[in-house]
């Protein structure tokens, strides 16, 4: 994969869902941000990152932090696994269930008190961020 000048040190392989940082002004003129996080398989049009068909086997290797963080891989910035309720429902049962044996804390959290928090926000008027 390569996202720039000398960017990945070395070569990177990540699974096809795993995100990575762009940081650009056609980021910041499509998404109103400079930097945003895209899943590897749709960088597959930009010269470099390709899918690996040369790998027999897989191993991946994942931490995560009490937030969502950015992380350094290979000299890329990618993003470390995130548990946000979205995302834990978006695996597997048996890989739920192992998250839940390790933290337990992530089996009763949900987004609906930040979809409370929201429309509250909008039902008085006033901006999430004041």
């Amino acid at each position: 994969m390569t996202l720039g000048k000398n960017t990945p040190t070395r070569d990177l392989l990540v699974s096809p869902q795993h995100r990575v940082l762009v940081r650009s002004k056609i980021a910041q003129r499509m998404f109103g941000t400079n930097e945003v996080l895209a899943g590897a398989k749709q960088l597959l049009e930009a010269e470099g990152i390709e899918v690996a068909t040369d790998v027999s086997e897989i191993e991946y290797f994942h931490f995560t932090f009490d937030a969502h963080q950015i992380v350094i891989s290979n000299g890329a910035q990618t993003e470390a696994l995130y548990l946000g309720p979205m995302a834990i429902r978006g695996i597997s049962a048996e890989a739920r269930e192992e998250i839940f044996s390790i933290f337990p804390e992530l089996r009763a959290r949900d987004g609906r008190q930040a979809r409370s928090l929201a429309k509250r926000h909008v039902k008085n008027n006033k901006a999430l961020v004041q």
